[in-house]
This record gives C-alpha cells, structure tokens and sequence, in this order.
C-alpha cells in the first residue's frame, strides 16, 4: 500500500511540474501567427533550392514501385525534407551558397554583442520545450554567446516553431535582422522528427549562428567520397563544396561534427550511401551534441577565445572535456 501511494505522488508531481512547464511556455510574450506566416512566406521565396520542393513531391518517379517510394519516405532525414539549400538552410542566396558565412564579409549576418534573443513557440509540448531550452543552455555553458529570452522590444531574435509547410528542421544562416525562425517539426506517429535529442535543435541553431555543413568545406573530398550515382536525381547540388578562400575557422575537417551529413542524405534509398568517410572506422552525422572542435569553431567564429588569456584557456577546456 505504501509503495502504491508513493507512485501515487510521484504522478501527482510529475503532473505537477508538467503544468509548471508548460504555463512557462505559454504565459510569456507570444509572436503574431501572422508574422510566423510571413516569415516562412519569405523563407520560400528567397530560398536557392525553391524547385527541390517540387522535385520532393515528383520524387515517386525514382521508384519502379510506389509503395516502396512510400515506405522509403518514412524513413527520409527531417534535415532532408523542407527542400531548401542542402536541405535546411532558408535564405542562402547566390553569394552566400558560394563562399559561406565570412563575418569580415557579411558583418551584418553576425549576432550583435555576442548576443541571441529568442521565444519558443506555446505550441510545443513541455518536453519538447524543455529540449530547445537544453540546446540553448549548452550554447550559453559552451561559448561566450549570450542566448536570453526576447523583451518583446528588440528588434533582431530567434523564433523557435513547429511550421507546418514547410516541415522538418530548418533555419536561416546567420542573423538576418528582425524576427527569423529555427523550425522544428514535432513528433509523429512516423517519428520523433526534430526531437530526438537535443541533437537536432542544436543543429539547427548552429545555422542561426552563421555555421554552414561540415561536408561543405574546400578540403571534403580528402575526407569523404560522393557517391554521386546514389543521390536523388536534382540534389547533387546540396553537396558542393565552399569556396576555399573563405573558410573562416583554421581546424582540421571534423567527422565527429554535429554539422556533418550523415551516410545516407539525401540517398535514392536508404540502404546504399551518399557520402563514404575515406579514414576507416569513422562515423558521420551525429546528431548527440557539438564535438569537440564544433565548440571551438564557435568560439574562434565569435571571436570568444580572443577575448583574454582567462577566456581562451576556459572556452578552450570546456570544449575539449565536455566535446564529443
């Protein structure tokens, strides 16, 4: 009976703090859906790879059978999925899909004052919730960015929401000026979609930040090979390479990366690969946490290891012991 009764209040208290969250969530400031609505208006239009869309519903064509097309569509990427450039990424224009974010460049695209505001939309469950939140408090731990929750006054911040057209995980790269959203779809009966882990949010908010995807660098083909004949027909595009001079962090090419696509982007089928690491035992595409040398292109990008000597050595330890 006693055992029965402990349950009893371990329920009630989960219930408990399951209402906590969520009146969070939904008691702050809120965004207009008309405003989300013209956000994701803007994001399909500017977007490079506006025809992939098309060729994501055309892509039962590849298959001799339907019903395989189907049941292999079960199992696509939601990074694959929105159909922008390289299939998470709003917003990138001609110049930007060429060369990246360079700061020195684009100074504009860089966050002000090391800082992020952000909301997170009351559409999402407390658990989901409390996964952005996860993803967001490791940025603030592992950098010197400053992610605070929007004052509903200041004019440049994140929205995190769960569009609907386009879904899966995606965002803009780097900042944008005004509101711009990270998406990421909610779970389904198919899949936990963006909400795996916190690996899938932190991903996303890399972009936001102003990191493209590892197996975009110049020196890619010395660390993986293209499996050109497995990638969907129309989306060979989504792995070209940057332009050489405009890498912006001086580290050695990151299988561990949380930004690394996996084997099977974008694959004609899941079972045969895109991408092949040429070092042997490697893995790519995690989506865990930020590796090691994530954490460090991060800070070397935002300029938090050249802050002090003090700053340097603590991003620098924090990186290397709490980096995958």
């Amino acid at each position: 009976m006693q055992r029965s009764s402990s349950w009893t209040c371990k329920v009630h208290l989960y219930a408990l703090l399951t209402i906590l969250v969520a009146s969070a969530v939904t008691c702050g400031i809120t965004v207009p859906r008309q405003t989300i609505q013209e956000l994701v208006s803007k994001a399909l239009v500017e977007s490079l790879a506006t025809k992939q869309r098309d060729l994501l519903d055309d892509l039962i064509d590849d298959y001799d059978d339907s019903q395989n097309y189907a049941d292999e569509s079960l199992g696509r990427d939601p990074e694959e999925m929105p159909g922008f450039y390289e299939g998470d990424m709003a917003g990138v224009n001609d110049e930007l899909a060429r060369v990246g974010i360079n700061f020195l460049k684009f100074p504009s695209r860089k966050w002000t004052n090391n800082t992020v505001p952000y909301i997170i939309s009351p559409l999402y469950l407390p658990d989901e919730y409390m996964i952005i939140k996860t993803a967001v408090r490791i940025l603030n731990f592992f950098t010197c960015i400053n992610f605070r929750d929007w004052d509903g006054v200041e004019k440049d911040y994140l929205i995190f929401w769960p569009v609907e057209k386009p879904a899966g995980c995606w965002s803009y790269v780097g900042r944008l000026g005004g509101p711009q959203i990270v998406s990421l779809q909610q779970p389904d009966l198919k899949s936990a979609q963006c909400f795996a882990g916190v690996g899938r949010p932190l991903h996303e908010t890399m972009h936001a930040l102003g990191v493209y995807h590892e197996q975009s660098r110049p020196d890619r083909d010395d660390h993986v090979k293209v499996e050109k004949k497995n990638v969907i027909r129309g989306f060979l595009s989504n792995f070209d390479k940057l332009d050489t001079k405009n890498v912006s962090a001086p580290y050695k090419y990151d299988y561990d990366s949380i930004m690394h696509y996996g084997t099977t982007f974008f694959s004609k089928n899941k079972k045969i690969a895109t991408l092949v690491p040429k070092q042997k035992g490697k893995s790519i595409g995690q989506r865990i946490n930020l590796s090691k040398l994530d954490c460090l292109k991060l800070n070397s990008l935002y300029g938090c290891l050249d802050e002090s000597p003090f700053s340097k050595r603590k991003y620098e330890t924090i990186c290397e012991f709490l980096g995958l």
